[in-house]
């Protein structure tokens, strides 16, 4: 374990940064004689101490948490036994948003441009349930009522963004409800057998209100969500998500299958699934089996399935509210933001968005989040309405 484990894997890292110049010079000589293949990185962190310190005086706390940030990272570099999510979590207290481009040899503009002061109008669309008689209901985010049918029958209960099927009811039939939650929002969904449902933004699905003895539980998946699945061996539970069956022997996973995806992503946290196209006979051989910390990642234009060992809180961490992005494309990244924040973020330029990103967002704004991005890659953007244009 070297030097910078330590401080970052305790409170001192903090106290280490403000120390004075001169201490940090002997730290770092010492350091670079040791290990002279980093001489390069080392002088680049003694910069961001220096602004560190220099800036003091005229950068806010948000700025300052974005030095901050980028000195973290740069450490990083030095012990790969660093680059764990785990660790980022840990050192997210210190910042606001956690934002390194990846290559290119950028440079780092500490200074803030000013943009255009429109201000963004963020659109509020309203979640919606769909009855089994294509009868459509409001959710009041903010509300607590029954779920009942066109005949006053009782499916469930919904509190705020919770629905809860497990209600005795007298339901013999395969009765469906479909909820559609659109950008900005996420809603929780218990299914009558103990299921939970974490369903995403911009995402639909459609469920029985009651899974009946002796039948396959299946429930029709458009968008993403997350999976908790009670164990049940004689009914199956199956996840039909486009073109493919992914089915579930009591398991957490998660599920991303937006149109404009390319892929259809499992991702397995724990637990056993086998994917399989939803178009073709069910045959054994021909059924791909995940196991946990795996990401099944099926090409909807070459129809073939490709099997990666992930971090798997990347792909999860939606559900607490944060976006975790590693080596991902700008334009990627903006889909996402849109998604989360429900607005329109465009750029024609195609070599930004092929570029690559590693960032960190949890309780940012999207404004915080355009003005990180500004500050530190030259970006520039204007506001129309809820429209983002990139520059």
């Amino acid at each position: 374990m070297t030097e910078f484990t330590k401080y970052l894997e305790n409170d001192k890292f903090i106290e280490w940064v403000k120390r004075p110049t001169h201490e940090n010079n002997i730290y770092w000589n010492n350091y670079i004689k040791k290990h002279p293949k980093e001489k390069d990185l080392i002088n680049e962190i003694k910069e961001f101490v220096i602004a560190l310190e220099t800036k003091d005086a005229e950068l806010n706390t948000f700025e300052k948490r974005q030095l901050l940030e980028k000195l973290i990272f740069q450490k990083k570099e030095i012990d790969k036994n660093l680059g764990k999510v785990y660790l980022i979590k840990k050192l997210t207290r210190y910042a606001a948003a956690v934002i390194i481009f990846i290559g290119m040899g950028a440079t780092y503009n500490y200074m803030f441009k000013s943009t255009t002061a429109e201000t963004l109008k963020i659109n509020e669309e309203i979640i919606t349930l769909t009855l089994d008689d294509g009868t459509v209901k409001e959710i009041n985010e903010k509300g607590e009522e029954q779920i009942v049918d066109t005949n006053g029958k009782v499916l469930g209960t919904q509190k705020g963004v919770q629905l809860n099927y497990q209600h005795e009811g007298t339901v013999e039939e395969l009765v469906y409800n479909k909820l559609n939650v659109p950008f900005g929002k996420k809603v929780d969904v218990l299914l009558s057998d103990g299921t939970t449902v974490h369903l995403n933004a911009g995402s639909s699905l459609r469920y029985p209100v009651k899974f009946l003895e002796g039948q396959e539980r299946k429930v029709f998946l458009k968008g993403e969500a997350f999976f908790d699945v009670t164990k049940n061996k004689k009914n199956l539970f199956i996840v039909n998500v486009d073109e493919l069956d992914v089915r579930v022997f009591g398991t957490k996973f998660n599920i991303s299958s937006y149109k404009e995806d390319a892929t259809i992503n499992t991702v397995l946290v724990e637990g056993s699934v086998g994917i399989y196209s939803s178009n073709k006979k069910l045959e054994k051989s021909k059924e791909f089996m995940l196991v946990p910390g795996e990401l099944g990642a099926w090409d909807k234009n070459i129809k073939n399935l490709a099997i990666n060992k992930v971090d798997t809180s990347i792909y999860t961490s939606w559900i607490e509210g944060k976006l975790i992005f590693r080596k991902t494309p700008f334009k990627t990244i903006c889909r996402k933001l849109e998604r989360k924040y429900n607005v329109t973020i465009s750029s024609d330029n195609q070599e930004l968005n092929d570029k690559l990103y590693n960032a960190v967002f949890e309780t940012e704004t999207i404004e915080e989040i355009l003005n990180s991005f500004q500050k530190n890659y030259n970006l520039n953007y204007s506001i129309v309405e809820n429209k983002i244009i990139i520059n």
